[in-house]
């Protein structure tokens, strides 16, 4: 099985997504769920299961989140990995196994509407104080953690979305770039 403790992590992580888990379970009884979200519903079960004190084997996983995509198959080893790596797949596998052969309104899915976000950065010249915004979605943001000490999310966040000065091109015009969530 090799090393796996990165797929451990981010399955635990998403087994207490209770929205997530809801929908799997009901879904697994109405209709077919891909291999994606059989294997990782089973290996929820599996490590939650107070029948059996056996440990969760996650090898139907990650085998599945292997084959589900050519970029995916770092994972395929047993090699140490990136827990937030192996997060992202598992999150675009299991989006792309529910939205599967369904007529979805574009824009919507169960990952999506749990775990996308809306990242805006407006960049404003000091100069002509043009303004130019942009938007983008996504599923994880990479944070900047202080060097030491204790901070808040709240923290964090402000520093993430605090206004920041650049120098654009070889006539160092000033830019002010503030991000939103």
């Amino acid at each position: 099985m090799g090393n796996t403790c990165y797929l451990n992590s981010a399955v635990q992580c998403l087994s207490q997504t209770a929205s997530l888990l809801q929908s799997l379970q009901r879904d697994s009884d109405q209709v077919q769920l891909g291999a994606v979200s059989r294997a990782f519903l089973a290996t929820v079960r599996s490590l939650w299961s107070t029948s059996t004190l056996e440990p969760a084997v996650p090898g139907q996983l990650k085998a599945s989140v292997s084959a589900s995509s050519a970029s995916n198959k770092i994972f395929a080893g047993g090699s140490q990995q990136d827990a937030q790596e192996f997060l992202q797949a598992l999150l675009e596998a299991l989006d792309r196994d529910l939205t599967e052969g369904q007529q979805a309104a574009e824009g919507t899915s169960l990952i999506s509407d749990i775990f996308e976000g809306q990242l805006c950065s407006e960049v404003r010249c000091s100069a002509c104080q043009g303004v130019d915004q942009t938007c983008d979605s996504f599923w994880s943001l990479p944070l900047p953690l202080p060097p030491a000490g204790r901070a808040s999310l709240a923290s964090i966040l402000q520093t993430f979305c605090s206004e920041e000065a650049l120098e654009a091109g070889k006539k160092k015009k000033k830019l002010d770039k503030r991000d939103t969530l």
